[in-house]
């Protein structure tokens, strides 16, 4: 029988790791160090390895040939399916949570929104990050549906690192936050054309420039990119 100190390290191991994904801190196609991660998170390797076993069920772990996980590249194709999966998704939540969400929540979309364009016009991109999570955060609680939520982390986390990776480019970090302006100005509105017209413009973008840095991660990471 598994104990719940057990499980309870294994959860926060899994979550520390995989926070370094998401925030691109952890070096691809380099073998990562059970040890060395054990003596990081102040805990023993167990926690991690079952952390490390869980992240590559989720897609974001690859086992070596050496026995030792890495961080998984996605290949061009999956980034596409993924970002079809989330043009659906994702208009639903948005809709959804325009219906739902109360004149504060709404309000409140658009102040996020604004602090947005300021962070990344001063490219503070840690800001950002926190300020982007706290929109979606509004979103999927105003939307009410945790199964689509859910299905949207899982397939964001796969893909979303990639348009984070330190020094993520200013020409895309601005027009993207943009897009949240004009996207929590539609739900404030209840202006539901709109509001798909732009989720449909957010993920084409989010999508191309994840392809593109893909791409060129491609020589530095061999074949099957």
């Amino acid at each position: 029988m598994t104990d719940k100190t057990e499980l309870s390290l294994t959860e926060s191991a899994y979550l520390d790791i995989l926070g370094r994904i998401v925030e691109s801190r952890l070096p691809l196609n380099r073998p990562l160090k059970e040890t060395q991660l054990a003596q990081e998170l102040g805990t023993s390797r167990t926690p991690v390895r079952e952390a490390l076993r869980r992240l590559e069920q989720e897609g974001l772990l690859v086992d070596a040939d050496t026995g030792r996980y890495s961080v998984r590249v996605p290949s061009v194709r999956e980034i596409r399916g993924a970002a079809e999966i989330l043009r659906s998704l994702e208009t639903l939540l948005f809709e959804r949570a325009a219906q739902n969400a109360t004149r504060e929540q709404r309000d409140g979309l658009v102040s996020l929104a604004q602090k947005m364009v300021k962070a990344a016009e001063i490219s503070d991109d840690d800001q950002w990050g926190v300020l982007d999570d706290d929109f979606h955060e509004v979103i999927r609680s105003a939307a009410n549906n945790q199964q689509a939520s859910e299905i949207v982390n899982q397939v964001r986390r796969r893909i979303q690192r990639f348009s984070r990776r330190p020094g993520f480019s200013k020409a895309r970090f601005v027009p993207c936050s943009m897009e949240h302006l004009d996207l929590a100005g539609s739900i404030r509105d209840r202006d539901y054309e709109a509001l798909r017209e732009g989720v449909g413009l957010h993920i084409n973008n989010m999508e191309n420039s994840v392809v593109n840095t893909i791409e060129s991660l491609a020589p530095f990471l061999g074949e099957g990119v």
